[in-house]
């Protein structure tokens, strides 16, 4: 009886990427062929395109028509990077899965080193954290003070002080990470959180060549965000002790100044002092609430239980099925 050869993922999503995308394949092809001769495994690569407004999907569905020789799944807007993601890696059908930025800052050349681990040592879950970023200043700098204050306050403390991106999945790992539907997360904690046996094969990230990031300064923010709230419990926490902190401070001063107008031996403070207090509390109180507010946003987002992102067209090599339906959770 002949046995069924394993099948590598290979996904990448794309965000106005008309510039790289040609390239980008053109490297990622190179890869998969190498490790079908390398390691007579079958490789699929899937491509997602989240919601592009310039000539990336024109050009992608020319390559398409040409070679057919790749998965082609567009959104029907932009649903951010992550459920991007999300979207490549539900459409996979492979017993191992490799998800990666089209942009190439991650070198591909590296998977077939990710799936050597795989084969032969059975990692279930082979990442490559970065040694060097060759980004500009003020992102190093960003990524730097993210990571930092995330390994501080989160559950995850072991997680790799310079982050990844690129990494290797075995199907038990996808299937653990795809059972998980909540909304606000980032796919590379997320999969950390899970706990599963991890190689780390370091690398440096590249220099962006072409095109302009779509991490603009107010979707880094976003993400810093939704991971201390979803990884961390110091935010909520910081609400009780310090709410418990200020009761007993407001009782020792009551007591003060209840004693002082009793007996009259000090003349109790003025209006001055009284208004600063007030306007303090008052600031603090509106802070909380913010955190307050940041956390019911998103038990909202999960209880309205709309999808993550929505399919609107997929495009399939021959005999080819897809898995990963209209929408995600």
């Amino acid at each position: 009886m002949q046995t069924k050869k394993q099948l590598l993922s290979i996904t990448t999503n794309t965000y106005y990427a008309e510039k790289f995308i040609l390239s980008s394949l053109v490297r990622i092809r190179k890869v998969a062929e190498k490790i079908r001769h390398e390691f007579n495994i079958d490789v699929e690569i899937i491509v997602i395109d989240d919601g592009s407004k310039d000539q990336t999907v024109n050009i992608l569905n020319s390559e398409f028509s040409k070679n057919q020789d790749f998965k082609l799944i567009t959104l029907t807007r932009n649903f951010g990077a992550i459920n991007s993601h999300r979207a490549g890696i539900s459409a996979c059908n492979g017993d191992a899965v490799v998800f990666l930025a089209s942009d190439m800052q991650d070198p591909p050349e590296i998977i077939p080193t990710l799936v050597r681990e795989w084969i032969d040592h059975g990692h279930k879950f082979i990442y490559c954290p970065r040694q060097t970023r060759n980004d500009p200043l003020i992102s190093k700098i960003f990524a730097q003070a993210y990571y930092f204050i995330f390994r501080k306050i989160s559950q995850i403390k072991d997680f790799p002080q310079n982050g990844f991106d690129i990494c290797l999945m075995d199907r038990q790992v996808v299937d653990a990470f795809l059972a998980c539907k909540e909304k606000n997360y980032t796919p590379q904690q997320l999969i950390w959180w899970l706990g599963f046996r991890s190689l780390g094969i370091p690398i440096t990230r590249e220099k962006r060549c072409e095109g302009k990031s779509g991490w603009t300064l107010q979707k880094k923010l976003t993400l810093a965000i939704d991971t201390i709230i979803s990884m961390s419990h110091l935010p909520i926490r910081f609400i009780s002790l310090f709410g418990i902190f200020v009761a007993f401070l407001s009782i020792g001063f009551g007591l003060y100044i209840l004693y002082h107008a009793l007996f009259g031996s000090v003349a109790v403070a003025g209006w001055a002092s009284i208004m600063c207090i007030i306007s303090f509390l008052l600031g603090v109180m509106m802070m909380m609430l913010g955190i307050i507010g940041e956390y019911l946003r998103r038990v909202l987002d999960e209880v309205r239980e709309r999808p993550s992102y929505v399919v609107d067209n997929v495009r399939l090599p021959v005999e080819t099925k897809f898995v990963g339906g209209i929408g995600g959770c």
